[in-house]
């Protein structure tokens, strides 16, 4: 039990550090809930935090791979009636659970961009730095912003 004190002091820390207290004391909340809703998190954090609020924390968490994500499907699976199995009938609510482990991991970040530079120059940690600061970026996005740093850097030296 100690150990997971630990890790969970640990874990707030990290995400404090990285992305606010907001987010901490959404995580916080996933760490004593377990499993927990959207809808259970905003109930709990309603008097201290806006749902807009607890929602962008939550998108930082899945955007960063700080937690994981289930389907808990409230539809009735029985229902065989087409014409009773309507979008508003069918109702999906996702339960999120702390990764612990990606948490700890980012506390590595810098020692991986170190390894990047030597294997892969300015470039690779280039495009490491991206995926840090973004988290789940498509590589479109990645090419226009290592593309915008390059030229960037490109024209500084030259001037």
């Amino acid at each position: 039990m100690a150990s997971m004190n630990y890790q969970l002091e640990l874990c707030l820390r990290i995400l404090e550090e990285h992305f606010g207290e907001i987010v901490k004391d959404v995580a916080r909340q996933l760490f004593n809930v377990t499993q927990c809703t959207l809808s259970m998190l905003i109930k709990i954090l309603k008097n201290k935090y806006s749902s807009k609020d607890i929602k962008y924390s939550l998108l930082i968490l899945v955007q960063h791979d700080c937690i994981n994500i289930n389907n808990n499907n409230k539809g009735d699976p029985n229902n065989t009636d087409p014409m009773k199995h309507s979008v508003i009938q069918h109702i999906v609510e996702y339960i999120y659970s702390i990764n612990i482990l990606n948490i700890i991991n980012r506390v590595r970040y810098p020692q991986l961009l170190l390894t990047i530079k030597e294997l892969y120059s300015d470039i690779g940690v280039c495009v490491m730095e991206h995926v840090i600061e973004h988290g789940r970026v498509n590589v479109k996005c990645i090419i226009e912003n290592v593309s915008a740093t390059v030229y960037k850097n490109s024209h500084v030296e030259t001037d």
